[in-house]
């Protein structure tokens, strides 16, 4: 079986990217979380968007990730 690493699944532009997710997180969180990635860093946003259904269903998606507040979860620079 192949292993899948970051590297392999994020883009070479990851520093210019916008791109939102869901990620399950363990620990003081434990649960599915809503994450967007900017400027190469993971931030769980769940706090300020519950549910990746909000996001997409936003018409100002894009200007919401951009801007909403969350706790940073994973630097991009550590990615495998």
């Amino acid at each position: 079986m192949r292993t899948i690493s970051a590297a392999t699944c994020l883009p070479q532009d990851l520093s210019s990217a916008l791109l939102v997710g869901r990620v399950w997180r363990n620990g003081s969180i434990n649960g599915p979380c809503v994450v967007v990635v900017r400027e190469g860093q993971v931030f769980d946003i769940t706090a300020t968007i519950p549910t990746t259904a909000d996001l997409l269903d936003r018409h100002d998606l894009p200007i919401k990730a951009l801007r909403a507040l969350g706790a940073a979860v994973y630097a991009g620079k550590d990615r495998e």
